[in-house]
């Protein structure tokens, strides 16, 4: 099925299995880039959420779709508080920006959203902090920097990050040591 018939251009992209539906962004002309799914019983594809309304920059390109547990992960931007990590609970009103971590219209940039046990992993730019390691359970409390390892503006920018065995392990320059293989339980 196609939401948006006769342009190829506009997706599907991101797809991912929730909640026995794919999930994934697709950009149509009404709506611009937004969530969509398809019900995997049915085939009946719907749009799960209009984030940005109204139509000022109708895209939200939604990315990086991870499902943890009831709570779907994704990456998404909006107008008021630029691309911040926002999370579905599969119709429109449980799907919302979880933090806007990087306050304002500024984005934090989630990147490698990595899955954990009832979280999941990623980093994150802050104007104090720069590129850092983050968790986040699916509400703004649960939503944390996990650990600064280079203090400053810099960020150790974390990267190719991945989960085994209950530890992340992934490279980050600490600005002492360079950039070095570094691991967390996550906590």
């Amino acid at each position: 099925t196609d939401p948006n018939p006769g342009n190829s251009a506009g997706g599907p992209d991101n797809l991912t299995v929730f909640q026995g539906k794919l999930y994934f962004s697709c950009n149509e002309p009404v709506h611009g880039e937004e969530l969509w799914a398809c019900d995997l019983q049915t085939g009946k594809v719907h749009l799960v959420a209009d984030i940005n309304v109204p139509r000022y920059n109708p895209s939200t390109s939604p990315q990086q779709l991870v499902a943890v547990g009831e709570t779907l992960f994704f990456v998404a931007r909006d107008r008021e508080h630029g691309e911040e990590l926002w999370v579905s609970r599969g119709n429109e009103v449980d799907t919302f920006m979880v933090r806007d971590i990087a306050p304002g219209a500024a984005d934090s940039a989630p990147r490698t959203l990595i899955r954990g046990t009832d979280e999941v992993y990623f980093t994150a730019v802050t104007p104090e902090t720069g590129r850092e390691l983050w968790r986040s359970d699916g509400n703004e409390a649960g939503t944390v920097l996990l650990d600064d390892l280079r203090p400053g503006t810099a960020g150790s920018d974390p990267r190719d990050m991945i989960r085994i065995g209950g530890k992340l392990y992934f490279s980050a320059d600490d600005g002492v040591c360079g950039r070095e293989l570094w691991t967390s339980d996550g906590h």
